[in-house]
């Protein structure tokens, strides 16, 4: 099983301050994987959205973008994994123009002990009379990546080109 906790202090509680962030359950042999502490800036600034290698190394994930990720062997190509990616649209800051909701995305891949990243840019271009299917089954992509031997994770992250705004999960490579 895997648990996501996440949480923004509020306003009010934005003091400007480096906080500690302790984890604990009472199961044991359950391990944990959560940053440290964070900092309750004063107002949103640029640096609340964290850069692309700290996306990618972070055990955490981020979770201002939703997405959901999945990884199969690439049956016509040994070594290889076909990775599928589904972002959650509402959480994206799309502009309304000309009957269509546009904005774009990076959608970043990462196999554990790799030195190389894989970049895949995407523009939205979603019509007004097909968005309400995108809001309900939001946005697909997939990228077959190569792996070395024991390759046994591959980390995902989509940021928001508008903003910023991230989303990460690692994706177990297990052949099953």
């Amino acid at each position: 099983f895997r648990y996501t906790l996440g949480f923004y202090p509020a306003q009010e509680d934005r003091d400007g301050v480096r906080h500690t962030l302790r984890v604990a359950v009472s199961k044991p042999g359950i391990a944990l994987r959560y940053r440290q502490n964070y900092l309750a800036s004063p107002a949103a600034t640029a640096n609340d959205n964290p850069a692309l290698q700290q996306l990618l190394t972070d055990a955490a994930d981020s979770l201002q973008v939703e997405l959901s990720a999945a990884a199969s062997p690439d049956e016509a190509s040994p070594g290889s994994w076909q990775v599928k990616v589904n972002v959650n649209v509402r959480d994206l800051q799309l502009t309304h123009e000309d009957a269509k909701y546009a904005g774009g995305i990076d959608v970043s891949f990462h196999v554990e002990g790799a030195g190389k990243v894989v970049t895949k840019t995407l523009k939205i271009a979603i019509p007004d009379d097909q968005f309400a299917a995108f809001l309900e089954n939001g946005i697909d992509t997939s990228l077959t990546i190569e792996t070395t031997g024991g390759a046994g994770a591959v980390r995902v992250v989509v940021q928001d080109r508008n903003t910023g705004a991230a989303g990460s999960v690692t994706v177990p490579l297990s052949r099953r």
